[in-house]
């Protein structure tokens, strides 16, 4: 699912398909204003991304799969973090003011969760204890 926020700052309509979600600075009707208003920022789905190593994928809207993505990379690879944020575009000729930005962008819509693996060692020594 796509969010987009029109240039009235306030409004976010919400689109199902990426194949018909409009670009950014593209027209589009706001159901709450009745008028055609440009779209300013585009939140795409949670997009899961290492610090350490290329590894990126896009989960679309489930954060348990994210999560569970993001564990799994943080395990596999101890020294790693491993972050879970939603991927956000902002059109450069926006009329939003910086404060409406602000605003919008400190919604859930920042929400970034860190993953890493802090206990690599689940014993000591070299034999296992069992």
């Amino acid at each position: 699912m796509i969010h987009c926020v029109m240039e009235c700052g306030l409004h976010v309509t919400h689109w199902n398909s990426t194949y018909h979600a409009p670009e950014l600075g593209e027209l589009v009707l706001c159901p709450k204003c009745g008028g055609y208003k440009h779209v300013c920022i585009r939140i795409l789905g949670l997009r899961v991304r290492c610090r350490d190593c290329p590894y990126s994928t896009s989960m679309g809207e489930a954060k348990i799969n994210a999560d569970v993505k993001a564990i799994h990379h943080a395990q596999r690879k101890p020294s790693h973090v491993v972050e879970v944020r939603r991927d956000i575009e902002v059109w450069k000729q926006s009329p939003l003011t910086e404060a409406q930005l602000e605003r919008v962008l400190k919604q859930e819509w920042r929400d970034v969760r860190v993953f890493r693996n802090d206990n690599p060692q689940l014993f000591d020594g070299d034999e296992p204890p069992f």
